[in-house]
């Protein structure tokens, strides 16, 4: 699976063939078709690959934070873009884009990732319980860290100043905590 993702992430989807792992791991092509019958197959075990190991990124970034004892807008947020800034997160959203115009893919990737967004929110109401009063607005506001956060990774070559990234993501915090704090509406 470590092989599929990264031939996604360095190859993209429609480069992402039964071929393209024989030459990558060196496997028979009957070796890679006797566990997967088809490149859809394939991709839909790399699709479970790739939300477990977020959803593992996850829990171990919020572990790391709980034993600081600093878990606010602020370290949820670097642990979110510490998830949307790795490799695994990039096939996340190569394959989310392909999904888009490929039938097959769609119907293997949105189930899965509407799955992931439950056990994301979920996890998010867990380390801040204190947003759980707030539902609506805690969503929200995470659903905005979200869509900018993403758009920061997929823009990240055309965007490349480090330092306007930084703003950009210190802006979703302030955001964040004024949403959560009801100051915006």
């Amino acid at each position: 699976m470590e092989q599929t993702v990264t031939c996604i992430v360095e190859r993209g989807y429609s480069n992402t063939k039964i071929q393209s792992l024989c030459e990558m791991t060196g496997l028979s092509r009957s070796a890679i078709l006797y566990h997967y019958s088809s490149r859809i197959d394939l991709v839909s075990a790399a699709i479970d690959y790739i939300f477990v190991r977020m959803m593992e990124m996850v829990y171990e970034g919020v572990d790391d934070i709980a034993a600081t004892g600093g878990i606010d807008e602020q370290s949820a947020n670097d642990l979110h873009w510490n998830v949307v800034s790795s490799d695994i997160y990039t096939a996340y959203i190569e394959l989310n884009i392909a999904s888009r115009t490929d039938a097959a893919l769609k119907e293997q990737f949105d189930p899965k990732a509407m799955a992931f967004d439950m056990l994301w929110q979920e996890k998010m109401e867990e380390i801040l319980p204190e947003l759980t009063d707030q539902k609506k607005d805690a969503v929200l506001a995470w659903d905005f860290a979200r869509c900018v956060l993403e758009s920061l990774r997929i823009n990240d070559r055309i965007l490349s100043n480090p330092k306007r990234k930084k703003a950009v993501r210190d802006l979703v915090v302030r955001i964040m905590q004024a949403m959560n704090n009801h100051e915006l509406s």
